[in-house]
């Protein structure tokens, strides 16, 4: 055999294994994401077959239903909402995830509590240094301590 007709043989032997080699090789690149896939398929139809994969919606309706959990509607009929945790523990979540958000949700706590608070004193604070002057006019009427008053 030359060398030419190895190149030759060679050459056959590549183009047969081209495309069954690329596709093993994408198939390992891709295999957690194409079992992820699988995993969510429910139906496959591909010409005359078809195939249903309904073992792992089964199985989540069954977990679903054991665990008998209220209906939406009973749910918007509660007369109180549930409440999981206290004000300041969702601040501290949220202080968590963002801190600025933390802080602009407890400061806008702090101007609502000095609203009700100038209102309860008949105060009208002037509109650009509002939480200032309410907490000046509570340590002024004695309802708050002048060294609480540090923000």
């Amino acid at each position: 055999m030359s060398a030419a007709e190895v190149g030759n043989l060679a050459a056959r032997i590549l183009e047969v294994f081209v495309w069954p080699a690329t596709i093993i090789a994408i198939v390992i690149m891709f295999r957690a994401s194409i079992k992820q896939l699988i995993l969510k398929l429910s139906s496959l139809r591909y010409g005359g077959v078809e195939l249903e994969f309904s073992k792992e919606l089964q199985e989540v309706e069954s977990k679903a239903q054991a665990l008998e959990l209220p209906s939406p509607q009973a749910l918007r009929d509660l007369e109180e909402p549930i409440t999981i945790t206290s004000s300041y523990e969702r601040l501290f979540e949220l202080a968590s995830y963002s801190p600025r958000a933390a802080i602009t949700e407890a400061w806008i706590r702090l101007e609502g509590a000095l609203q009700e608070a100038a209102q309860l004193l008949d105060f009208a604070p002037q509109r650009g240094r509002f939480a200032r002057e309410v907490i000046d006019e509570l340590v002024k009427r004695g309802k708050v301590s002048k060294n609480a008053t540090f923000l």
